[in-house]
């Protein structure tokens, strides 16, 4: 299992091999919500089912309020019973426009990238980027992908491990239309 989330397709060893990177997690990977910076102002946090909404609210600066969305997905060693975020999923406002990208574990081929399925749509989406702790692919959030990701009870993300075999994600989209309407107020 991955949190309340399935592993699809893959036998438990394989499924430690692929995450067994995450051992030297990255802060977007932390079990731990990173510290919010010293500014002027205050911090607002907001949860909406799996999403978790930090805003900086500083009146005095240019940009009043600037938020960020995570969503994270965590996996329990059954021997250890520790347990690690496995899957994130980020998002935020940049020049009044919705962005957001998936951070993924290492030990991915390249080259597929992530294949997204929503409702009956698959996109493909590349990686932007991989180093030691693990890989990002950017997730558009134009208002087609709105649409279809909130009509949909869960999302399916699919990695593939270096073996070549699949690795698929179970994304819950409840709190996905609250969080979005948090992050453009």
């Amino acid at each position: 299992m991955l949190g309340a989330y399935p592993i699809r397709a893959l036998p438990q060893r394989l499924t430690w091999a692929i995450v067994g990177g995450l051992l030297a997690v990255t802060p977007a990977f932390s079990q731990q919500p990173a510290a919010a910076p010293q500014q002027n102002g205050k911090v607002e946090i907001s949860t909406f089912d799996g999403w978790t909404v930090t805003c900086q609210i500083n009146e005095t600066a240019a940009t009043k309020r600037a938020c960020s969305a995570q969503l994270r997905i965590f996996q329990t060693d059954p021997t250890s019973k520790m347990s690690r975020a496995v899957f994130g999923w980020v998002a935020g406002m940049r020049d009044k426009r919705l962005i957001s990208v998936f951070q993924l574990p290492t030990g991915v081929l390249i080259q597929p990238g992530v294949q997204l399925q929503v409702g009956k749509d698959t996109r493909t989406l590349a990686y932007s980027q991989c180093d030691p702790n693990g890989c990002e692919a950017v997730v558009p959030l134009d208002d087609g992908f709105i649409k279809a990701a909130s009509a949909v009870p869960a999302i399916d993300a699919t990695i593939v491990g270096i073996d070549g075999k699949g690795l698929k994600f179970s994304i819950n989209m409840k709190g996905f239309e609250k969080m979005l309407a948090e992050l453009r107020k």
